[in-house]
């Protein structure tokens, strides 16, 4: 087996220094080495193509300049497995629906540069190694992963991966960097989710963390670049589990000695149900193990309580374990004896299995136990009920379903009671079988009369259940009654049914309902119930069962003294030997439950239980003070109780350190203080910041809290406490890499009250080994302003100031460009310079202390004072670059600013395929430029001078780019057809400024096609192709060679080589040069003739007279036109006679006006003129212009396409999806990234035509706007065209009011925004209201004639429109246009013709032949009538298709 590194590319370079000098040669390489096979291959595998990189690369060269690489190639080079497939490779069997883990197998290795020479020898190594294996093996782990080393100058090592177990998954990314050839690490992460059963930390499994992870990013810059700001930023997370059985995810804070969590709804592990409201933990590793928790209860309403959980490790051998809750608790109805009875102050224990106590009711103590282990089962959705549960004493009863997970909480209530006896079906009570002194229970046939009989007194209680079928709890206590209990005498047993909120040891009976059976259980705990018969009469058929309470063992009193080092304590109480083990502890508290205080010991033994006395040593690291001495027994399943002494000992601890008795709190900045301790003499003391909670109403520890300070550490007796930093979480199941929640401010915050707490502490060697085994802390001391306080709530409060840093800014003494860049899917802008040499200035508004340094190199740094530094750097490399200042400011507030820019003196790649010098370009004025650059290259084409383009990029022109570089895009040259060859200067730039050139020469592509030729004349063609000459004077004109194609265009043709003339004189003087410059004396004639050679012995000729008017009987009117069009009307005319002459432009022209010599015409920008024949010959030249037209195929689908470039008053045409209904795309352009939408465009039949407005990139996007009030109104389609063409607006409320007026405002309003809204002067009509909504249109239209108001210097922005001024506007705005429409003033047969105002005749005449307007019923215009915006919406539509269709 073998292998080989494949060659991607190879380079020859030299390297320089920064004054341009010559330090060596050098030879780089890049390669790949693909390990593929080493990965097993499916069948599938073996027919796929191998991955495509090498085909990429194989052209990597051409993307070079001059031995530099252009930005592009830059890009490709570091992000090769992004670049696209290129075209002609096709990858065999690729299958979208292909197996996910065939896609995670990978395996290779990326070699980007390896860097040999400069008289070194090997230099360096840049690669990537990535590597993805599938689990194919069940239990294997599935690996991903990525490497990257970089030794090529400051070095750098960088990794990310996962690793995916069955029972986990593992996530690590680290990054390394070099700073002075010595490793910092940059990046730290680690993570893993779904761990099970997790990591046990505290040993004695308690305590379990299931998931969770964190780490710091930028921490090389944290290091090197940063001084106070900005502040520290971490990702944490955490799962964990509490005895396998609660389950939370939680806030943490970790230090060297220990970390805390907190956290809330913490739930039954695998479930929904909430068993702790919240609760805190403190796990402290040094100097012992140390586990201390409070914890709020509510479990689905049944328990409700406080409590601690404590865990002790002495010497990391002795474990002292307790969980302890205090709570009240609700048992469910359906619990038979005690069902539905509230007991506070129960005493509970908590293991891994279960929740137990005991309960004080009706007179007896009865044991319950909540439990998840084998009876939390996972079922199909029902309770288990059990049909008859009170004859199963000990079974469990199911009290709560989650119906999420399917999981069922159980109870199991008197755990301490034993059935004495059931009933015995008999109608002869006296004579049935009884053993003397022992229980029974007899019941009639009918079960409606019984007797019972308690037996001998033992030291049991008596419980009498009795059931019955009833419908509900009311029901039931309804039947329970009537139940009547008396003795042989008849005396009745007195009944004290339990009511809600009554003391339950007031009460002997209580009533239960599981549903459909109730239950009167009844206790009798006097001794002269024994041995005695009770007779029971029942109103149903009841059961009844006779039960016995066995004693709980409980502890009574609890007492002791304090004989240093031993505390000796005694207690006393009933069925000791019973009890499971007792804990004991020493509380400042004993009223509260979650005072877990400082455990002693434990006795776990009945022979040590029964002894009711023993001696322990008193703990190290308990403070001097006075102790309640606390009992807490438990029996399992049975009772958990606690006891507290009466009074309180003293215990001494000469370890003690005394309370710090006096701080000073200053500030420092940044939301930190500095602490001097007076004489500190402890050996270490902790900080505690406090916050005020108005839920709790009470202080309580803030985010920076126990923070430990060192004796050794202090300076002056001082050290600096405090600051923020910033909080991300990641998501449970998020990767490490991608996913964190928004940031949270931890830590201290301005304008909080906070009030600072000190403890003294010493480090105890018990055992004198040096080794630290504990520690004893002082009483907390608090800050005031007088000393200290040993209360809080006297203590004074210390409020921060927010920071208030300098505010600084860079400058630079050279202009930049803000150059767009997108990292990581987001687009920002970074500042580029054309420069190496530039001076930034640094100014702030107060007076800083700090340094700066560029890009963190050291020796490019230096120090910033005062408020203004000027930093003058010379010779900067190409590339990014970071300028940062830091410091702080005169109140210790720090600051950082962060100067990113780029230097870039480099221009753009640009090899150009074409044109190149003997290029064609097209017939119709368009060239083709076609070659390899750089994606936001941006192009100057210039045609013998002229523009044709001016900074655009490829897209911008309508043209595309590959990610290859490979670009394609046309220009319509501006003076295409004035010659038959152009000088091309094509520019490359970039967005600052650098740019490269390119000329060549092109051929017009009509030369190939040539149909005629024909002779201009300073410019024009005339008509009759006779030259008009001067009579009395010499005069020379400018002779053209034109050549008109197949394909009718027309064009000059200006190569000497190619074109010859001829002058022959009939009379006069006449002479033409090899230019063709034509001079012609006074009253001569003759004819000039120009060849074209189109062979060595054969050319192509055209003639044209001079002087030849004057053979002419009358008058002339000689007509001459530009190329591009031609003109009718010239010939012979007698004076007096009516001349009318018509321009008319080719395709690809538009006229623009007239010139006249002879005679004076008033509109010599009507394409069709009318003037009087004057008594002397006429020459009239037309003038024509090309026009842009271009077509671009849009999307199959709605919203955005693919869009085309158009230049200013261009028409265009896009392809649109042809729709069986009415479709309505609209064409929109962008500015500042918001969307312009045309107003004059017309969506039909599968195409969308538009004038373009601006010059610019121009997309398509169908816009269906709905009104409420429009819905099946008869002008709907035409409403919403001109609403999703931006010419009209909704009213409100989704509705359009279609009825609505229009004022003669508006109107012109929206004939304003159909030109594209021109900037229109000032309006001088004086009803106009300053800065109206209409006063930029109104000025416009009166400045261009398409208004004229009523004469008086009024507009009537508020009158209605009537419709005969509607057409008048319309009209004159058609001709604002340029479109000729005089010849359509025909007249039109209304019926109320004679109504019509004849100053709006001629233009309702032509609104009605143009099809933009129509009658009414009746064959009546109702010239006065006002017009609707439905009306006005069709008006416009039909207007802007008819523009579209005749503008030229």
């Amino acid at each position: 087996m073998g292998m080989a590194f494949k060659l991607a590319y190879g380079r020859l370079g030299v390297m320089k220094d920064d004054k341009g000098n010559e330090v060596g040669r050098l030879i780089s390489f890049g390669a790949k080495l693909d390990l593929g096979f080493l990965m097993p291959k499916g069948k599938d595998d073996e027919d796929e193509k191998e991955d495509t990189y090498w085909t990429r690369m194989q052209q990597f060269w051409k993307y070079y300049k001059e031995g530099e690489r252009g930005e592009y190639a830059d890009w490709l080079y570091c992000n090769y497995d992004k670049f696209p497939i290129p075209f002609g490779v096709e990858k065999k069997g690729d299958d979208p629906y292909k197996d996910d883990d065939d896609k995670e197998k990978a395996a290779s290795v990326m070699v980007e540069d390896i860097l040999y020479g400069c008289g070194k020898g090997f230099i360096g190594v840049h690669f990537k190694a990535e590597i993805a294996i599938p689990n194919y093996i069940s239990g294997m782990p599935k690996l991903k992963g990525e490497l990257e080393v970089n030794t090529i100058g400051n070095w750098m090592v960088d990794f990310e991966g996962e690793m995916e177990l069955a029972s986990m998954t593992m996530e690590v990314a680290l990054r390394l960097k070099s700073y002075n050839n010595i490793p910092i690490p940059d990046k730290i992460y680690f993570a893993i989710t779904d761990f099970e059963p997790g990591f046990n930390v505290d040993g004695h499994a308690i305590l379990w963390i299931t998931g969770g992870g964190g780490g710091i990013d930028n921490l090389y810059d944290t290091i090197f670049l940063t001084d106070a700001v900005p502040p520290l930023k971490l990702m944490l997370t955490v799962s964990f589990d509490l005895l396998k059985v609660l389950s939370a995810r939680c806030d943490l804070s970790i230090g060297p000695r220990g970390f805390a969590l907190s956290a809330k709804d913490i739930k039954i592990k695998k479930t929904s149900v909430v068993a702790l409201k919240k609760a805190a933990v403190e796990l402290r590793w040094y100097p012992d193990m140390y586990i201390m928790g409070s914890l709020s209860m509510d479990l689905i309403g049944l328990i409700k309580g406080g409590g601690y959980i404590v865990l002790e490790g002495k010497a990391y051998k002795d474990w002292f374990f307790e969980a302890f809750v205090r709570a009240a608790v609700k048992v469910p109805d359906s619990i038979p004896i005690i069902g539905g009875v509230t007991v506070t102050q129960v005493d509970l224990g908590l293991n891994a299995q279960k929740i137990w106590g005991q309960l004080k009711a009706l007179g007896i103590n009865v044991g319950i136990s909540y439990f998840w282990d084998d009876g939390l089962r996972i079922g199909t959705g029902d309770l288990f009920k059990p049909t008859y549960p009170e004859l199963l004493g000990f079974d469990n009863v199911p009290v709560y379903y989650d119906e999420e997970t399917g999981a069922t909480l159980y109870i199991r209530a008197g755990t301490n009671l034993s059935v004495a006896a059931v009933a015995e079906i008999t109608d002869d009570f006296d004579n049935s079988f009884v053993l003397m002194g022992s229980p029974y229970v007899k019941s009639s046939g009918d079960k409606r009369t019984h007797r019972v009989n308690l037996g001998s007194r033992t030291d049991t209680d008596a419980v009498i259940v009795i059931s019955y079928s009833a419908a509900s709890m009311e029901d039931a206590r309804d039947i329970a009654k009537e139940i009547v209990i008396k003795d042989n005498s008849g005396t009745k047993y007195v009944l004290k049914l339990y009511e809600e909120g009554m003391d339950p040891n007031e009460a002997n009976a209580n009533v239960s309902f599981d549903g459909t059976k109730g239950t009167l259980s009844i206790t009798m705990t006097d001794d002269d119930c024994y041995m005695k018969d009770w007779n029971i009469e029942t109103p149903n058929v009841s059961d009844v069962i006779l039960y016995n309470v066995e004693a709980v063992p409980e502890i009574t009193g609890v007492r002791g003294s304090a004989n240093d080092p031993t505390i000796d304590i005694s207690w006393e109480g009933t069925e000791l030997g019973e009890l499971d083990n007792v804990k004991f502890y020493l509380v400042t508290d004993k009223d509260n439950a979650e005072d877990g205080g400082y455990p002693i010991d434990v006795l776990d033994t009945s022979a040590d239980i029964v002894k009711g006395n023993a001696s322990f040593p008193i703990p190290a690291d308990i403070p001097e003070g006075y102790y309640y001495i606390r009992a807490v027994y438990a029996k399992d399943d049975v009772v958990n109780g606690t006891v507290n002494s009466d009074n309180a000992v003293f215990i001494r601890n000469d370890n003690m350190p005394d309370p710090v008795s006096g701080f000073q709190v200053r500030e420092a900045g940044d939301l930190k203080v500095d602490i001097t301790i007076d004489n500190p003499t402890a050996d270490a003391y902790v900080v505690n910041f406090y916050q005020y909670d108005n839920e709790s109403q009470s202080w309580i520890p803030s985010d920076v809290s126990g923070y430990i300070v060192e004796k050794s550490s202090l300076v002056n007796n001082s050290f600096t406490v405090g600051g923020s930093y910033n909080y991300s979480e990641l998501t449970q199941n998020a990767s490490a890499f991608n996913v964190q929640s928004a940031p949270v401010k931890k830590g201290l915050s301005a304008g909080t009250a906070y009030r600072v707490g000190i403890t003294a502490i010493n480090y105890i060697d018990g055992d004198r080994d040096g080794e630290v085994d504990t520690s004893v802390s002082s009483q907390e001391s608090f800050y005031s302003n007088n000393g200290t306080v040993a209360d809080i709530n006297s203590a004074a409060s210390v409020i921060l100031s927010e920071p208030n840093p300098p505010v600084v800014t860079i400058t630079a003494n050279k202009t930049h460009v803000k150059v767009p860049r997108t990292i990581g899917g987001e687009t920002d802008s970074i500042d580029t310079y054309a420069s190496s040499e530039i001076t930034f200035t640094v100014t702030a508004d107060k007076n800083m202390t700090g340094t700066w340094t560029l890009d963190g190199d050291e020796g490019y740094s230096g120090p910033v004072t005062g408020t203004l530094v000027s930093l003058p750097f010379t010779n900067l490399t190409e590339g990014d670059h970071t300028l940062t200042v830091k410091g702080t400011g005169p109140n210790g507030d720090g600051f950082r600013y962060d100067y990113a820019f780029t230097v870039d003196t480099l221009a753009p790649t640009l090899i150009l395929s074409s044109p190149t010098n003997g290029s064609f370009f097209e017939e119709n004025g368009e060239l083709t430029v076609t070659g390899i650059t750089d994606a936001d290259t941006r192009f100057t084409v210039l045609c013998d001078g002229l523009t044709a383009c001016t900074n655009k990029t490829v897209r911008e022109l309508g043209g595309s780019i590959g990610n290859d570089g490979v670009f394609s895009f046309k220009v319509l040259l501006p003076n295409a057809h004035n010659a038959s060859s152009h000088e091309i200067i094509i520019t490359a730039s970039d967005a600052v400024g650098n740019s490269t050139q390119t000329t060549a020469e092109v051929v017009h592509g009509g030369l190939s096609n040539i149909q005629s030729l024909e002779i201009y004349a300073d410019g024009v063609k005339w008509s009759n192709k006779n030259i008009v000459t001067n009579s009395v004077a010499t005069r020379s004109y400018q002779l053209s060679l034109a050549a008109t194609t197949k394909s009718g265009v027309s064009f000059f043709l200006t190569d000497d080589k190619l074109v010859s003339w001829t002058c022959n004189t009939v009379e006069g003087t006449a002479a033409i040069d090899d230019d063709g410059t034509l001079t012609v004396g006074p009253d001569s004639i003759g004819f000039v003739t120009g060849a074209l050679r189109v062979a060595d012995t054969g050319s192509v000729t055209a003639s044209i007279t001079f002087g030849a008017e004057r053979y002419s009987p009358s008058y002339s009117v000689v007509t001459s036109a530009t190329i591009g069009g031609t003109v009718t009307g010239d010939g012979t005319y007698n004076p007096g006679d009516t001349v009318t002459l018509t321009a008319i432009p080719n395709y690809g022209y538009y006229f623009t006006g007239w010139t006249f010599e002879g005679v004076s015409v008033n509109n010599t920008s009507a394409s069709t003129v009318t003037f009087t024949m004057p008594d002397n010959n006429v020459v009239a030249t037309a003038t024509f212009a090309p026009i842009s037209t271009s077509t671009s195929s849009g999307s199959s689908g709605s919203g955005a396409s693919n869009s085309v470039h158009a230049n200013a008053g261009s028409r265009m045409s896009m392809k649109v999806p042809v729709k069986s209904g009415t479709s309505y795309f609209v064409a929109y352009y962008l500015v500042d990234g918001k969307k312009v939408y045309v107003p004059m465009s017309i969506s039909k039949d599968g195409e969308l035509k538009f004038m373009a407005p601006v010059s610019g990139q121009y997309y398509v996007e169908e816009r269906n706007i709905s009104f409420k009030d429009t819905e099946g109104h008869w002008a709907e389609d035409y409403i919403k065209a001109a609403t999703a063409q931006g010419l009209f607006y909704g009213v409100g409320n989704d509705n359009f009011d279609p009825y609505g007026s229009m004022t003669r405002s508006m109107f012109v309003t929206v004939l304003w925004r159909l030109a594209g809204c021109p900037s229109g002067g000032e309006s001088k009509f004086a009803d106009a209201v300053p800065n109206a909504y209409y006063n930029e249109a109104l000025a416009w239209a009166a400045n261009n004639g398409i208004v004229a108001g009523y004469g008086n210097g009024l507009f009537g922005v508020e009158d209605n429109v009537t419709r005969e001024q509607m057409c008048v506007f319309l009209v004159r705005f058609l001709r604002y246009l340029g479109l000729d429409v005089s010849g359509m003033a025909e007249g039109q047969n209304f019926a109320d013709s004679n109504n019509i105002s004849s100053w709006a005749k001629d233009a309702v005449d032509i609104c009605s032949n143009l099809g933009i307007i129509v009658g009414k019923n009746g064959n009546l215009f109702d010239p006065a009538a006002n017009s609707t915006r439905a009306e006005c919406c069709i008006v416009f539509i039909k207007a802007i298709e008819k523009i579209l269709e005749n503008i030229k």
